[in-house]
């Protein structure tokens, strides 16, 4: 589990935080945590991560700021709030191209020269599919099938004209 909080005031943040976490993770019997709370302290940013428990029941594998957790539906929740946070803070905008933060050399998809931008992936109107070939929502894939698969793509419209839920949008989306 991966929880993103975002605080205004801290005080004794990260005590109080802690305990926070062990009483959720006590009462819902949770193996293991990893908690970010990132905010402004001091008029500076500010962050702090918490872990407590093991990677899983048979392997106790301590949890730390770099254990993996496999997020599932979870994944567009938190790419969904790091993409705010990015506008927020003025270092992206919605009509980004997403040609914008990747290789010169990286073949995306165009519809009439039109690009997807950050704003299509984020609402569903990319024009990319749900999943690409045979892949299933269970299945994982790697960066390199993803661009393989983008470079060979053929948008069916015009990003941003018409909703079409799409999980690979978002996991591209997130890659970004």
């Amino acid at each position: 589990v991966l929880l993103f909080f975002f605080f205004i005031l801290w005080g004794n943040f990260e005590k109080s935080i802690g305990d926070a976490v062990a009483n959720y993770r006590k009462e819902h019997d949770i193996v293991g945590i990893a908690v970010m709370a990132i905010g402004r302290e001091n008029h500076q940013k500010s962050q702090h991560i918490i872990t407590q428990g093991d990677l899983s029941l048979k392997s106790p594998i301590p949890v730390n700021a770099y254990t993996e957790f496999r997020l599932g539906p979870l994944t567009q929740i938190v790419t969904a709030g790091a993409l705010a946070y990015l506008i927020q803070e003025g270092q992206v905008s919605l009509n980004d191209p997403v040609s914008k933060f990747l290789p010169k050399s990286m073949k995306l998809p165009t519809y009439q020269g039109k690009e997807i931008t950050l704003g299509d992936l984020a609402t569903h109107t990319s024009g990319l599919p749900d999943m690409p070939y045979s892949l299933t929502s269970r299945s994982s894939f790697s960066v390199s099938q993803m661009y393989r698969f983008l470079s060979k793509y053929e948008l069916p419209r015009a990003p941003g004209t018409k909703y079409e839920y799409s999980n690979f949008g978002y996991a591209f989306l997130s890659n970004i």
